[in-house]
């Protein structure tokens, strides 16, 4: 609590410095009122071009997974003779009562050559006594089959109960990574899928996210699939959900059908979701494993595979789903986004190297420029957009029928894209069975600007000074869990 109050006071205190900066520069330079005016205008209509292009863009990739749909390509696929084995790695810390629940999940995935495997890593709350409880395991000598970067393991299991189940008993170094090395160095299957140790798959989701990898050319190297949120969609959840979990159930659909769809035609996304993502073994073992330093290793990974190989693709598809638990309570929701956040600026910085030598192609002119410019920069925008606002409210400079036009506006286009996506979600994949809830979901999206929109942008300025002070103080943010509603 203590640190989140002082990472508050610095915003205040940040804050305060730039509305004083700006005071002093309006004041001595009253014609900059007309230039940060017409500045923010054009931002707005940047980014709001990338959300329209977006939605048209969706529309064709739709048109795919609907024609492996009517096709029935999922049992033809599951009834070739040749179709490769997928080690599923589930990193877990502190994930007692979660873990069994997503175990038996992945067991009934309808995909038929599963290997799991199971990374204890560093858990206090009992996680490896309730699996030696409940999986009957017993030490194994297998010897790691590479041997990327990771923590010390203690120990490896194998479970009596079921063959294809085995357990790893490691240190605790803090990234997820370094978990996830672990696990690739005693996986010997060609493809790896990756969850989290909350993450429930729908039935066929395994078998969707192989079908590219199978039938397309070879230099398809990732697949990655939908989150939903357990919150609100899975019946196992009978209780009311607050309005912080129904924003992030629309947030993730806009960005899981239409965003990342949209990429899709510029050469593969920038991020393949730890929490539902497929690997060719050989393209990351190739990398060296996960950087283990990475606080965004889902991004880290997909962007170095990129800058070695150009031809390299991430393909994604729409009707692979995966629920994961969301925050629920402000402070995990700002410990979250503000760790993203931080993710999102040292994958960009690190591969900087993909905007510089152009030789990406589509992703070069557009997806890096985009995650560059649109999701990194429109915070550091929108930030200083607030105290401008203030004084020309306070100066009389402030244009009321142009600021209200361009909220009213705004508002309208974001209901019109959380309505499509919720459109796409019941006609095309119906995850959602509650009619009422779609209709709740594309109402609220109306006062998603009024407040939520705000704690959004606090936990990414938070996540800016974190990276300031790690860069210049040497400082070290622990990876923080967070509390989830069972």
């Amino acid at each position: 609590m203590l640190k989140r109050n002082t990472f508050f006071l610095k915003f205040l205190v940040l804050f305060l410095i730039l509305f004083i900066v700006t005071m002093n520069v309006l004041s001595l330079h009253p014609h900059l009122y007309e230039f940060l005016e017409t500045f923010y205008i054009y931002y707005y209509c940047f980014v709001l071009f990338f959300s329209l292009l977006f939605v048209l863009l969706s529309i064709f990739p739709m048109s795919i997974s609907d024609s492996f749909r009517k096709n029935n390509f999922n049992k033809m696929f599951l009834e070739h003779e040749t179709i490769p084995s997928v080690s599923v790695l589930i990193p877990m810390h502190n994930e007692k009562k979660t873990v069994l629940k997503t175990i038996r999940n992945v067991l009934k995935n309808d995909y038929p050559k599963i290997n799991i495997i199971l990374i204890n890593d560093g858990s206090t709350d009992g996680t490896l006594y309730h699996l030696k409880e409940n999986l009957s395991l017993k030490l194994d000598d297998s010897m790691p089959l590479s041997d990327l970067n990771s923590y010390e393991v203690t120990a490896l299991y194998q479970s009596r109960r079921y063959k294809n189940i085995k357990v790893i008993d490691k240190f605790n170094k803090g990234f997820k990574a370094d978990a996830l090395n672990a696990g690739l160095n005693y996986s010997k299957d060609d493809l790896i899928l990756t969850i989290d140790a909350d993450t429930i798959l729908t039935k066929d989701a395994i078998s969707k996210l192989v079908i590219p990898m199978f039938f397309y050319d070879g230099n398809y190297i990732g697949v990655g699939g939908a989150l939903l949120t357990q919150n609100s969609c899975l019946s196992l959840n009978k209780r009311r959900n607050n309005l912080f979990e129904l924003f992030q159930l629309i947030e993730y659909l806009r960005a899981f059908l239409i965003g990342r769809v949209a990429m899709n035609f510029f050469g593969g996304n920038f991020i393949n979701s730890g929490a539902v993502s497929l690997f060719a073994r050989e393209a990351i073992n190739k990398e060296g494993g996960f950087n283990t330093n990475a606080i965004g290793e889902d991004m880290d990974i997909v962007m170095q595979i990129y800058k070695n190989n150009p031809k390299a693709k991430i393909f994604y598809i729409p009707d692979t789903v995966g629920y994961t638990m969301v925050p629920h309570k402000t402070s995990d929701l700002v410990s979250q986004r503000d760790r993203w956040y931080r993710g999102l600026i040292r994958c960009l910085f690190d591969h900087r190297e993909i905007l510089i030598k152009f030789n990406q192609g589509k992703r070069s002119f557009f997806t890096f420029p985009y995650f560059l410019l649109v999701e990194m920069f429109s915070a550091f925008v929108e930030f200083s957009a607030y105290p401008f606002l203030i004084l020309a409210v306070m100066d009389k400079k402030l244009d009321f029928d142009l600021f209200i036009f361009l909220f009213i506006m705004s508002t309208c286009i974001n209901v019109l894209i959380t309505a499509i996506s919720v459109f796409y979600e019941k006609t095309k994949f119906d995850n959602i069975k509650n009619s009422k809830l779609s209709a709740t979901l594309i109402i609220i999206s109306i006062i998603e600007f009024l407040g939520y929109r705000q704690i959004l942008l606090y936990a990414k300025i938070v996540g800016a000074i974190k990276i300031f002070e790690e860069i210049f103080f040497r400082k070290v943010f622990s990876w923080e869990t967070l509390e989830r509603r069972y």
